[in-house]
Parts: structure tokens; C-alpha cells; sequence
């Protein structure tokens, strides 16, 4: 998740303070006030995000797993000796 990302959480819970913006719109992200809600607004928000990275990369790394899978099938189908490779 990038710094971008999560300004753009912090704004779309409808903060209320900013620490350390600029005039020129351009702000160090040193801190942000929220009320109660508008925290838990946040969180959740961050915690989708993650769940949804999360995800991406379990899908990635299950069609990984697959192809290596299948990959091995057919290396067995050819008779050749491959033990020294770890496909048994």
C-alpha cells in the first residue's frame, strides 16, 4: 500500500485535521486527527485494502503453484530421472 493510498483513505473518511500540509497542497503526512468514527472508518478501509492484497497475491501465487504442478506432470510423462530436481 503506498503513502498516496492511504492519504487517500484518511480523506475519504471525511478527516478533520491535517498535520503538516502546505499551501502548496503538498503535506509531510505527519499526522491526521479523526473523531471516533471517522478512526474506525479508517481502519476499515485500510483493513479492505490489505484483505484485497492479501487475496491478489494468493491468487498469484496459487496459479504459480499450479503451473509448477502441471509442469512436473509432464516432465514425469518423459521418463527422465529428475530426483536431483526435487520433482519426485
Amino acid at each position: 500500500m503506498t503513502q498516496d493510498e492511504i492519504i487517500r483513505m484518511a480523506r475519504e473518511t471525511g478527516k478533520t485535521k491535517w498535520f503538516g500540509t502546505h499551501e502548496d497542497g503538498t503535506n509531510d503526512f505527519l499526522g491526521v486527527e479523526f473523531t471516533p468514527e471517522q478512526l474506525e472508518r479508517f481502519a476499515a478501509l485500510v483493513a479492505e485494502a490489505k484483505d484485497k492484497e492479501i487475496a491478489e497475491l494468493a491468487e498469484k501465487y496459487q496459479r504459480v503453484a499450479c503451473a509448477y504442478l502441471e509442469l512436473s506432470e509432464k516432465v514425469k510423462e518423459t521418463g527422465i530421472k529428475t530426483s536431483k530436481w526435487g520433482i519426485e
